[in-house]
């Protein structure tokens, strides 16, 4: 059996290890729960909007591969505000960025430039102290499930919580892009009911939603600032009527044991919580109590 896993840097993986990542966790657990081999195709690319996602669909498609099952994975604290409206998707050093689809823009304005992208890349990178290198590398081995009390917040992670606050929370700050979200939900539904198989949107919340200490050390009372941190789940809630979704916001509510302790991706004991998780719940959805697709 091959499930296709789709999304952006949750769906590619987090992990220190390839077997630390949800998407793997998952297939192993469905793996277990059937009785049956599983195989995991993890096409998660960090980076991606839910467009980007639908067109690799699409090309995985077009190149002929047969899937068992689908799965989109949305991150709240990004993917509604991804694929801006006069934006594209460029790499730069191995890096993602949004690019204005303006030539005029690209060329002359001097923020824009693969120079100044490539100087901004280089920045953040060395400043990286050892721990938070040793944090994000990639090796074989067993995953690395002992986790760091959140003590303090960094400049780093106080930085992109303050932007997705605004983003996505706060009164003044721009909605959501839903109706990029609802097309492109809406083709990947089209294409999966074209290929007879099933579709599944798993929904990861954001960091600032589940993590006490994170909201603790932020030191503010969010509500009183008027920031509502349930709007983009009571939209899923709300809009998403078709695939079966499941959200792993519950599973993952704590303090900062599930995240890396200097961003807001999933450490490796928050993979294997929410991989575990998602895999008995794609058993229960694709087979039947007595194990027969």
């Amino acid at each position: 059996l091959r499930i296709l896993f789709l999304g952006d840097s949750y769906t590619e993986g987090s992990g220190s290890a390839p077997a630390c990542n949800y998407p793997e966790v998952a297939a192993q657990t469905l793996s277990k729960r059937i009785g049956a081999p599983v195989e995991a195709m993890n096409t998660g690319v960090g980076g991606y909007g839910p467009v980007d996602a639908l067109h690799l669909f699409e090309h995985l498609i077009a190149e002929g591969y047969g899937f068992d099952a689908i799965v989109y994975s949305v991150f709240l604290e990004n993917d509604f505000t991804d694929n801006l409206p006069g934006t594209e998707r460029r790499v730069v050093a191995g890096i993602n960025f949004r690019f204005p689809v303006s030539w005029f823009l690209r060329s002359f304005h001097p923020l824009n430039s693969r120079t100044f992208r490539y100087m901004l890349f280089v920045a953040r990178t060395s400043r990286l102290d050892h721990g938070i290198r040793e944090q994000v590398q990639r090796r074989e081995g067993s995953c690395q499930i002992e986790s760091e009390e959140l003590i303090e917040i960094g400049g780093a992670l106080g930085a992109l919580v303050g932007r997705r606050l605004e983003a996505n929370y706060s009164p003044q700050g721009s909605r959501a892009a839903t109706a990029v979200m609802s097309q492109a939900l809406a083709g990947f539904e089209e294409r999966a009911r074209q290929l007879g198989v099933p579709f599944v949107l798993v929904v990861f919340p954001d960091r600032i939603l589940v993590d006490a200490d994170l909201r603790r050390l932020l030191g503010r009372d969010l509500d009183a600032e008027g920031y509502d941190l349930q709007l983009l789940r009571r939209w899923i809630e709300t809009h998403v009527e078709g695939p079966p979704v499941l959200d792993t916001t519950e599973v993952l509510r704590g303090g900062g044991e599930h995240y890396r302790k200097e961003d807001t991706h999933l450490s490796d004991l928050g993979n294997l919580v929410a991989g575990k998780w998602v895999g008995e719940r794609l058993a229960t959805l694709l087979f039947s109590a007595e194990g027969e697709e």
